[in-house]
């Protein structure tokens, strides 16, 4: 069997990042290889994310298990003409396989392919399949990465690991802070799926072209295609766990004591600023009256910054607030030119709208 090297190092560079590198079961720490003379299919999980990538090839290979990571740096192009390069894989005995490249050989051990997990998804007949979504690529990535931001990493909680899909709203939270977009989501009802699936599809996301999501019953399967390489990323929603009612923590427009227009590139820019040098303290004292003043104290001293502002409704004695200023940074990693910020007391979560339909809430601190 013979494939294009640009095209499997590229499949294979976004599948080695699955692999669990210290599997419980053999059979995870390497790729599934197969190839029926026109494509050559490749697979990886750790259990909860399900990728595959299917490349265009000449000639056939039985299932086989290849350890990922030394068949990547074997097929490592060293230019880009060297992408055009073909690469042969030969089965030879004992289940080993020999893959040429220019003259230089290397003979991989495959381990048994019948070890391997299949998609979870493929046991579903083909008609519980249905269209759950389409999105412009660009967008999706833009709004995922804003999201994932927000996305927790604390296993003891894991329900806040996930990413929330309802039909017209995306959601991550993680306890301290929120981030919500308005568009279109999954249909089919909501849809909590493993913040890890969503930044293996933020991986492979083209910059140009759609991507489209199906479901059936409980699994998600997200299609997309980078050049010659066709993705699916299948995961199961996480339906065992209660995601928290994150409209509750959203404080309701109109509701605030006070609210402030500002441009966003000025304290996205001043925010950024606070933050360094590296390792200093991300607790800021946000000070609002005419304007925002940005206040840190640190082993180096104390810096401030001082933020116009576009209008406020702010009236009477200045409004003190703690906060994360990383929390506040990501929040304005949006793209829209002017934010609203809406405040309650020294205790109560801050509200930021970001564009239409941007929404990023941040609990205060105590500093």
């Amino acid at each position: 069997m013979i494939v294009q090297k640009g095209a499997l190092f590229s499949a294979l560079k976004a599948l080695v990042r699955v692999i669990d590198h210290q599997p419980s079961i053999p059979a995870l720490g390497h790729v599934r290889l197969e190839a029926d003379g026109q494509q050559l299919v490749l697979d990886a999980t750790d259990l909860t994310t399900y990728m595959r990538a299917t490349v265009p090839c000449d000639g056939t290979l039985a299932a086989c298990l290849l350890p990922g990571k030394s068949l990547l740096d074997f097929v490592k192009p060293s230019n880009a003409t060297d992408q055009k390069s073909p690469i042969e894989f030969q089965p030879v005995e004992d289940g080993k396989v020999v893959v040429a490249d220019d003259g230089a050989l290397v003979t991989l051990t495959s381990a048994l392919a019948e070890g391997f997990p299949l998609r979870p998804g493929d046991k579903l007949a083909l008609r519980d399949w249905l269209a759950a979504g389409t999105w412009s690529a660009p967008q999706l990535a833009d709004a995922l990465k804003w999201i994932s931001m927000a996305v927790g990493t604390d296993t003891t909680r894991p329900a806040m690991t996930g990413v929330m899909f309802t039909p017209d709203e995306i959601v991550g939270l993680d306890g301290h802070r929120l981030h919500l977009i308005k568009m279109p989501g999954i249909s089919g009802g909501p849809a909590l799926l493993p913040g890890s699936a969503i930044a293996t599809l933020l991986r492979v996301l083209p910059k140009s072209g759609e991507v489209s999501a199906e479901r059936a019953k409980d699994f998600v399967r997200f299609r997309c295609a980078t050049g010659d390489v066709q993705w699916e990323i299948e995961a199961a929603a996480m339906t065992d766990l209660h995601y928290p009612p994150f409209r509750q923590v959203i404080p309701a427009e109109g509701t605030e004591a006070f609210s402030t227009e500002v441009d966003r590139e000025i304290l996205l820019h001043a925010i950024n600023r606070m933050l360094k040098p590296k390792g200093s303290s991300r607790g800021v004292r946000i000070t609002v009256n005419g304007a925002i003043k940005l206040e840190r104290d640190g082993d180096d001293g104390s810096t401030s910054r001082t933020v116009p502002v576009v209008s406020t409704t702010h009236d009477g004695p200045d409004s003190v607030i703690g906060i994360d200023a990383g929390y506040l940074a990501d929040a304005l990693g949006g793209c829209s030119d002017a934010v609203i910020a809406r405040f309650n007391d020294a205790f109560g979560p801050i509200r930021i709208d970001i564009g239409e339909g941007q929404v990023a809430v941040i609990m205060p601190m105590r500093l």
